[in-house]
């Protein structure tokens, strides 16, 4: 299946228009975590304000599959936590 992975806080929407296929909701929620990690968890972003900021996987109807909040994540991950789906459901 094709995701997508937008990014809104409330007033900003950055759409994903190329999106990735993968074989399934867990595979994607990982693809998810990877991408939020590789952008967010470097120095240069340490002064990002990512409060209110989401990612939302999405599939090719625009139908919500999984959103997180990535500042939730980046800070869950500085701690190492959010390894598993069933954390960010939680």
């Amino acid at each position: 299946m094709r995701c997508y992975f937008n990014l809104s806080n409330g007033d900003s929407y950055l759409a994903d228009h190329d999106g990735v296929e993968v074989s399934s909701l867990l595979e994607a929620h990982g693809e998810a975590l990877d991408a939020i990690r590789e952008t967010f968890l470097h120095q240069d972003a340490a002064d990002v304000d990512l409060q209110g900021w989401a990612l939302d996987v999405v599939d090719p109807s625009g139908r919500v599959l999984l959103s997180m909040s990535i500042g939730d994540v980046v800070d869950a991950s500085d701690l190492g936590g959010y390894d598993s789906l069933y954390d960010i459901i939680q």
